[in-house]
């Protein structure tokens, strides 16, 4: 069986999308990877946030306990909380940790 001219220009014509397709297919693929492990990545993270926010909040309820919030006393309290809303609401620089 032998291959023709013809036959080979249309195979060359076809040839760039058959790459293209290859390629795209491959990249989905690995993206999709890609994508589950930052996934995972991300729940592990959020967890350690959520687990330092509860230890910090408990840690500032023992500073501060039942005492009455007043003057100096209030503004460093309240000073502190602000330091954990970032993460809390999920927009903490990460750089900063």
């Amino acid at each position: 069986m032998e291959i023709t001219d013809e036959e080979i220009k249309q195979l060359e014509v076809l040839l760039p999308d058959a790459i293209k397709f290859a390629h795209q297919l491959h990249m989905d693929q690995q993206q999709q990877k890609l994508q589950l492990e930052m996934e995972k990545e991300m729940a592990v993270y959020e967890e350690k946030m959520r687990s330092w926010k509860r230890s910090k909040e408990h840690q500032m309820e023992i500073e501060f306990g039942d005492k009455p919030e007043y003057g100096f006393v209030k503004d460093a309290g309240e000073i502190r909380r602000s330091r954990l809303r970032p993460y809390s609401t999920g927009r903490a620089n990460i750089s900063k940790i």
